[in-house]
């Protein structure tokens, strides 16, 4: 169980070595203290990924809510809102994924915390063939590599690879 002070005690440490890509697969009320800390972390150039619930207008959508940070639903949580709003939210697989558990064990597991862990590794594996690109440009990336599969909405990370690396001056351009 994670409480906003543990939360904040753990960016306040993480923010002595930031990493360059921040996952949050966490969601809740807006917490002043918290949000401080990821503001801080914007500014020192972390990527912030955070789980976004589900619906056309969530609650309790902090921190995915925040400006400077990348928030990511399941495409199933919204069904056909979700492929109208294609342009407008970043969805990735969340369903059904095949988890680490306990006691050396795998299950299966869903939800928006799935999918933001998975758009924060497409994040990683793009930075890694195009390390300057800011988060605004990111976004622009995962969104276009998005695919509809007929049953989901998805970012899909070969593609987002291939912009990515197709245009390494992109960065510079916005």
């Amino acid at each position: 169980v994670c409480d906003s002070f543990s939360l904040a005690k753990a960016l306040d440490r993480m923010l002595d070595d930031p990493p360059e890509v921040l996952n949050l697969s966490l969601t809740g009320p807006e917490d002043e203290l918290v949000g401080r800390l990821l503001r801080k972390a914007v500014a020192a150039g972390v990527v912030i990924v955070a789980s976004q619930p589900s619906g056309r207008t969530p609650v309790n959508s902090f921190p995915a809510s925040m400006h400077g940070v990348i928030g990511v639903a399941t495409s199933v949580d919204d069904g056909d809102a979700a492929i109208r709003e294609r342009g407008a939210r970043l969805f990735a697989p969340g369903e059904q994924i095949m988890v680490a558990v306990p006691d050396n064990q795998y299950d299966f597991r869903s939800g928006s915390s799935l999918a933001a862990a998975h758009v924060s590794g497409v994040i990683a594996l793009i930075l890694s063939v195009s390390p300057d690109e800011t988060t605004q440009t990111l976004k622009g990336i995962l969104r276009q590599s998005q695919v509809d599969s007929g049953a989901a909405l998805s970012v899909n990370a070969h593609v987002a690879i291939q912009l990515a690396h197709s245009a390494p001056s992109r960065a510079a351009s916005h």
